[in-house]
């Protein structure tokens, strides 16, 4: 018996799937994330210091890395800002950066005045810790990288060559909620790491974003930037030199919004159960493909 040949659907044949789209949104909005939200609604929609969901959700997100600070932001692009900032990179400093990433993950980098250094890619599409050494000058003063489609970076080289370089070493952890290099968690191997919480994200509140780090100088900088008067004032102490700026900061707000956080930390309570999901269906994927001539498939950290 012969099989009757058909077309491809992109080439005007029939579509094998008719539902009407979108055949599938994240987040999965359920009725445990719409209780959260509404709940959310009646108490406060607005938190200007370290309080109620902002509070939780930094706390459960900074317990999980096993960091000390944590800051929300009202976007991945604006905690990275934060995280450069922190950093103190300013006219004159060079950072090297990922080649192939994100426009964001850089393009902040340009308002502190440093340079960005791109940086040449490996064969899964993450920076190359061997092009990375080719790029330090006497005024390289850190590295950005970015777990590109929540692939860990190759950690243990990156971290060697920032501490024999004395450079800092500054995560974009965007695309890698949850993700482990050598069952460690990335965003637990630098002295900043910021993470996305827009739309797609593993952890998503529609937007947001926020920031980790150990170091209290770069936290209470970090503040500064987008998070004046009530919550400098509540953190930062009054004998620390920073403290004197706390009414104005730097006079920008980046302050997240409770409704979204309010969601995101749904997600986020329930992120290992959806990373088993995500992992067995990218298994059976990368075991199908594998073998198959012309292909090519990143390297599995499940």
């Amino acid at each position: 018996m012969r099989l009757k040949k058909s077309k491809l659907a992109i080439l005007g044949g029939s579509k094998t799937i008719k539902s009407m789209e979108p055949h599938f949104v994240w987040p999965l909005i359920d009725k445990q994330i719409e209780r959260a939200v509404i709940k959310q609604l009646h108490q406060t929609i607005s938190i200007y210091d370290k309080s109620g969901i902002f509070k939780e959700f930094e706390d459960a997100f900074a317990k999980y890395r096993q960091r000390k600070y944590a800051l929300l932001c009202n976007s991945g692009t604006s905690a990275i800002h934060s995280m450069f900032v922190a950093a103190g990179f300013k006219e004159g400093n060079e950072v090297i950066c990922h080649v192939y990433t994100f426009f964001a993950t850089v393009t902040p980098l340009l308002f502190t005045g440093a340079k960005p250094i791109l940086c040449d890619i490996d064969e899964n599409g993450n920076i190359d810790p061997q092009e990375i050494k080719k790029k330090i000058t006497p005024k390289t003063k850190g590295v950005i990288i970015t777990h590109m489609w929540g692939i860990p970076c190759k950690m243990d080289e990156i971290v060697e060559i920032c501490k024999e370089n004395k450079l800092l070493l500054i995560e974009d952890c965007s695309h890698a909620h949850g993700a482990e290099y050598k069952e460690k968690l990335v965003g637990t191997f630098g002295d900043l790491a910021a993470w996305s919480l827009q739309g797609p994200k593993n952890v998503s509140g529609g937007e947001g974003g926020i920031l980790l780090t150990d170091n209290e100088e770069f936290y209470y900088r970090a503040l500064l930037l987008g998070h004046y008067n009530k919550r400098c004032k509540q953190e930062i102490p009054k004998n620390q030199p920073l403290y004197k700026y706390t009414v104005t900061g730097m006079v920008l707000k980046y302050r997240a919004h409770p409704l979204g956080i309010a969601a995101a930390y749904e997600v986020f309570k329930n992120l290992n159960k959806f990373l088993k999901i995500k992992r067995f269906f990218a298994n059976k994927i990368i075991k199908e493909l594998k073998n198959l001539p012309g292909i090519s498939l990143p390297p599995a950290f499940f």
